[in-house]
Formats: structure tokens, sequence, C-alpha cells
């Protein structure tokens, strides 16, 4: 029969490799934010965004928001809703002065880090450079813009203007 301090020593080797595991489960399912640099991109396609729970990517340059009627779009680091400008084309914008001014692209600067948040997807994200110079965040190809007037989180002023959607996932 094995003496009480055999049975202590075993009982916290074991408690110790049962923490330790769990420790290391708890750091791989944490969903942190990847950051995006020319030419890379990010996706997760198997994503059910019905229940996903959207975390508080408040460094995120582009994040997911989920609106009052529980639906997921796309939207900027102050949850400002976007938008796909239907007379882009893929990777290429064309919206530039006045339709610019009225949507703003959402740009980064050259040197800047870009974060992307958790649950935007493997392979949906990129960076194209304007011929403006500005450098602009497009998803699956299309070009992302806000509009003026979108103020607080959610906000769609531009949801029903000819030829602007929101930009959903």
């Amino acid at each position: 029969m094995m003496d009480k301090k055999k049975i202590i020593i075993i009982a916290s080797i074991v408690i110790v490799l049962a923490l330790s595991g769990y420790l290391i489960y708890l750091r791989l399912a944490q969903t942190e934010p990847a950051p995006l640099s020319a030419g890379e991109s990010f996706s997760n396609d198997e994503l059910d965004l019905s229940t996903f729970e959207i975390p508080e990517d408040q460094t995120a340059v582009l994040r997911l928001f989920r609106t009052v009627d529980n639906e997921v779009i796309l939207a900027d680091r102050n949850k400002r809703t976007l938008y796909f400008y239907s007379q882009d084309e893929e990777n290429k914008s064309n919206c530039y002065d006045v339709c610019a001014e009225n949507w703003p692209p959402l740009t980064v600067q050259p040197a800047e880090s870009v974060t992307i948040g958790s649950g935007i997807g493997k392979g949906t994200t990129n960076i194209i450079e304007r011929t403006d110079g500005k450098i602009q965040i497009v998803y699956k190809g299309r070009p992302l813009y806000s509009k003026e007037g979108d103020q607080d989180p959610g906000d769609m002023t531009g949801a029903r203007i000819t030829n602007w959607e929101v930009a959903k996932p």
C-alpha cells in the first residue's frame, strides 16, 4: 500500500498536468484578430454567423457588427456600417471626388499595421492602392466605404441609395 506522501505527490502531479492542459486549451481557443499587410488575406467560410458571438475587436479596422435586427454586417472600428459600390470593379475603386466625399473609402495609412476582426474570414480581405494614392480595404474583391451621415453604430443611411448596398460577410 502507498503511503500518504506518495499519494499526495501523485495527486499534485495530476492536478498540475490537468491545470496546464486546461490553460493550453484556453490559449488555443482564443480568437485573436489577425494583422493584414499588402498581399495577405484571411477567412473562415465555415463560420456560422447566426450564432457567432462577435468579440469587441476595438483595434480592428474591419470588424463584424450585429444590428438590432440581428443581422451581421461589416463595420469599421467605430461600428459604423460599411457599404459596397456597384460601379466598382474587382479590387478597383471607381468612387472619387464628390463620390468619395459622400462615401469615404475605408482606408489605412501605408505604414499602419492593419488588424482585421475575428470572424471576418480567411482569404476574404485585402488592400488595394487607389489612384489617389490612398490604401483601401477590400472584402472579397469589393472596395469598402462608409457613408457620410452614418453617425452611430448600426446607422444605415446609405442602405437604399442606388448603386450602394450594405456590406455583409
